[in-house]
This record gives structure tokens, sequence and C-alpha cells, in this order.
């Protein structure tokens, strides 16, 4: 069991912030169709994860004042 975590400024107007969430083992452009979803805080918790296997993924900031998408990451799970 795993979750992926992040660390982020707050909004510099005090604005809610929000966070897209991507994450794939096939697709390492992650595009709309492996958004996990959205939350409000700095973690997300995955599913079981397959062994032996590469995955990617990467946060999008979101808050009135617009959007910033972080870098893709990367990690493999052991055998």
């Amino acid at each position: 069991n795993t979750n992926l975590a992040w660390q982020c400024g707050a909004s510099q107007c005090g604005l809610t912030v929000t966070y897209d969430v991507y994450f794939s083992s096939t697709d390492p452009t992650l595009g709309e169709g492996t958004k996990l979803g959205s939350v409000t805080t700095t973690s997300w918790d995955l599913p079981r994860l397959a062994k032996n296997t590469q995955y990617y993924w990467k946060v999008v900031t979101k808050d009135a004042n617009g959007t910033v998408a972080g870098p893709v990451w990367t990690f493999k799970t052991r055998l």
C-alpha cells in the first residue's frame, strides 16, 4: 500500500487551492483519461499496485488565478 504526496505553497491571495491528480502505468503523457480526481489536500491514497511495474504521476494545481502543471514523476514497484 502506498500513496502519492507533494508539497506546494499556499495561494498567495488566500484562495482555495485544488489539486488534480493524474496516474498511469501505461501513458507517460498523463492526459485527461488518466485523471484520478481532485483533492484539496496534498496527498492521494493509491489502490494496491502491480509488482515490477513502472508508474507515472503528476499534480496540476488550480486556484482562481490559474492552473500550474507540475512535472511528471515516475517510480517502479519491486518484484
